[in-house]
């Protein structure tokens, strides 16, 4: 990936659209992932994390994986700010991923629907996931 295109996938984050649906259904998503919902959607999770993720990195060496979590914290953190603040009377959830790419998604709290991931699920594997939420 050259060095634009990291600047470019970075300053992605913070752009973002509404897309709802014929039951007033309101998502939010990167402005340049999904322009167009699908004629029926059954998993919200599942859509607004599909269209809300972004690879930061990708071959991620294992040497870098410590210096990169406190980067992925803080960036997790500051997207939930940037959502909260464009979107006050919503609930986020933020992921920050780690392994062999560095991935950023998010997705709002569903009711009756769990989240994209738990954190504990990762705690004894290769990857390393930060959630934030608000």
């Amino acid at each position: 990936m050259r060095r634009i295109e990291y600047l470019q996938n970075f300053s992605a984050l913070f752009l973002f659209q509404t897309l709802t649906d014929s039951v007033g259904n309101e998502y939010v998503v990167l402005r340049n992932s999904c322009s167009d919902l699908p004629p029926q959607i059954a998993d919200k999770t599942e859509f607004e994390s599909s269209c809300n993720h972004i690879h930061l990195l990708s071959s991620v060496h294992k040497d870098e994986i410590a210096a990169l979590k406190p980067i992925a914290q803080q960036i997790a953190q500051t997207l939930l700010k940037v959502l909260k603040h464009d979107y006050p009377h919503k609930h986020f959830k933020v992921f920050a991923t780690i392994s062999d790419s560095f991935i950023i998604r998010f997705h709002q709290d569903w009711p009756g629907e769990p989240p994209y991931c738990h954190a504990e699920d990762f705690r004894n594997s290769r990857e390393f996931v930060y959630v934030v939420e608000g």
